[in-house]
């Protein structure tokens, strides 16, 4: 398998930054797309960043997009839209997270983040949308639908054609278990040719943890083979 790691020479995102990403992986073809590390989304002093991913997998591919997490710094406001176009063979694996930092210490929090993660076919019927807008002042904010004190949002979709996907989900859960720097729920796509996973974490390494777990355990649903370590 291919792995690609983005780099960038900035420390960052920039306040009006727009970045694209296509990528496409062709027939039978196995990729895993990721990032050196965190991207810092730093304030937003002149208008908001905007990232975008376009994915296209076509029949009997394997496409890993694994980026690691968004670091929302103060003030920072981000528009990221990721869209996988994926053939009724194909199968994939997406990971999307992000997590809260102040350098000083005082409270600050950042100023808005809206999210758009799409599953469509190859003519553009959607499959799965997962969609969200938050603010910094609502996000840090406790209480039923909130985060609670968390400061670890991330989640992990899996589409495996061909595969149960509910014992994939039961073994998912159980392998889960016992995970107490958060909470994890995981639900089988429309389609039931898939499942998505919603995970909240105390800090970046239960978050790492629980998505590198499910990324094991979805590779090895789909290939009949664990992941080999990626040296980052």
């Amino acid at each position: 398998m291919a792995t690609i790691y983005t780099q960038s020479c900035s420390g960052g995102l920039y306040s009006l930054d727009r970045l694209a990403t296509m990528i496409e992986v062709g027939p039978n073809a196995q990729a895993q797309v990721t990032s050196q590390a965190s991207t810092i989304i730093h304030r937003a002093t002149y208008g908001g960043a905007e990232q975008f991913c376009e994915i296209s997998a076509a029949a009997g591919a394997l496409v890993e997009y694994l980026p690691e997490a968004a670091i929302l710094f103060p003030g920072a406001r981000l528009k990221s839209a990721t869209t996988l176009r994926v053939d009724a063979a194909a199968s994939a694996i997406l990971f999307d997270s992000f997590l809260t930092h102040d350098p000083s210490d005082s409270g600050q929090v950042f100023d808005l983040f809206e999210n758009d993660l799409r599953v469509i076919t190859p003519e553009g019927k959607p499959l799965a949308i997962d969609r969200f807008r938050v603010t910094g002042a609502d996000f840090a904010r406790s209480g039923i639908g909130r985060m609670g004190g968390f400061t670890c949002h991330g989640s992990v979709i899996v589409i495996a054609p061909g595969v149960d996907i509910e014992r994939c989900i039961a073994n998912a859960r159980e392998s889960l278990v016992g995970f107490e720097d958060g909470a994890i729920g995981i639900s089988q796509l429309p389609l039931a040719n898939g499942f998505s996973a919603r995970i909240i974490a105390r800090d970046a390494i239960p978050l790492k943890r629980a998505t590198l777990s499910l990324w094991n355990l979805a590779r090895m649903a789909i290939t009949g083979h664990p992941p080999k370590p990626r040296r980052k």
